[in-house]
């Protein structure tokens, strides 16, 4: 990047990452290696182009790869991209049309407006046109990434209620998880921890009745409408997506511990820890250390009966 940049200077920048993509896991795999560019390998190696290019922000990021539609993947690249075109489900190869996207450019569209077109080609040419078993899922959108810290902060305010009392909350999240959309789960049962937000809030709403948590889940749906600028889904996605997603994985057992050290939802990560733990109690184990979240809770004995009435070592109660 910084070698392209010195060597074709230009007065706007767009960005294409292309390759396998997994949201907070990251983008772009090495496939000698199986290695991926993670988090915050990727935060690094954008401030240091912009170091050494004395750029402030990019204009574009055009996600070619699947899951990318991420919110912590987003809070990321929203320090060095203004928008950003994305989905939060896999990709068919290739995604968006390059062409297209040059001829726009051309036309002095303005980079809010690239969206509509890109994502509908990919829509409705792209896909729906090849009647693939897997059309009916796809989705593409493009969002505003100088909104994203007002996510982010409803994101984590939301969790904070959770955090609070995770005893008492943790029945309703697994509700609201359980009939939450997901992405790429028709893949295969494996593919169940990235989850829509806006249909996971949603959830909550309808089964929740504490005013609390239906204020904060309100004000994610909220910010998730003020980040996205333009959305475009097939048929049966299009009833359940927001066009954002955020680890959730079902199970305890299927939680990815890397998730503590390289999501910025500190809260968010802290929630999920609380709601397995609330069920099944167990020690996370992080960078050689162990950390619980684990509510302390004091057992509750009731002696109904007591036999005999005088214990000794030879008769023990």
């Amino acid at each position: 990047l910084t070698w392209g940049i010195q060597n074709y200077p230009a007065e706007h920048y767009v960005l294409a990452f292309g390759g396998h993509g997994g949201g907070w896991r990251g983008v772009i795999t090495d496939d000698t290696s199986h290695s991926i560019i993670t988090l915050p390998q990727l935060d690094e190696a954008m401030s240091a182009v912009k170091r050494a290019t004395g750029i402030e922000q990019f204009d574009l990021l055009i996600n070619d790869a699947c899951l990318m539609s991420s919110v912590e993947y987003y809070d990321i690249m929203a320090r060095h991209f203004d928008y950003s075109l994305a989905s939060p489900e896999i990709v068919i190869d290739p995604a968006l049309d390059m062409s297209l996207l040059i001829d726009l450019i051309k036309t002095d569209t303005s980079i809010s407006e690239l969206g509509s077109p890109l994502v509908n080609t990919y829509i409705e040419r792209d896909i729906l046109i090849k009647e693939r078993p897997d059309s009916r899922y796809m989705t593409f959108a493009s969002s505003q990434m100088d909104e994203m810290a007002d996510l982010r902060r409803a994101i984590e305010a939301f969790a904070r209620v959770v955090n609070s009392d995770p005893l008492t909350y943790a029945p309703l999240l697994g509700q609201a998880r359980v009939n939450s959309y997901t992405y790429a789960k028709f893949l295969g049962s494996s593919n169940d921890s990235d989850v829509d937000l806006g249909h996971f809030m949603r959830q909550v709403i309808a089964y929740s009745a504490d005013a609390p948590i239906i204020t904060a889940a309100r004000e994610v749906l909220r910010a998730l409408e003020d980040v996205r600028i333009y959305g475009g889904a097939a048929e049966y996605a299009r009833n359940y997506t927001s066009y954002y997603s955020i680890y959730f994985p079902r199970k305890s057992k299927d939680f990815d511990t890397n998730y503590f050290s390289d999501t910025p939802l500190k809260q968010w990560a802290e929630m999920l820890a609380n709601y397995y733990n609330s069920t099944m109690p167990r020690l996370w184990s992080v960078d050689d250390s162990v950390l619980t979240y684990h509510p302390p809770m004091r057992p509750e004995v009731m002696i109904t009966q007591s036999y005999p009435e005088i214990a000794n070592a030879q008769n023990p109660p």
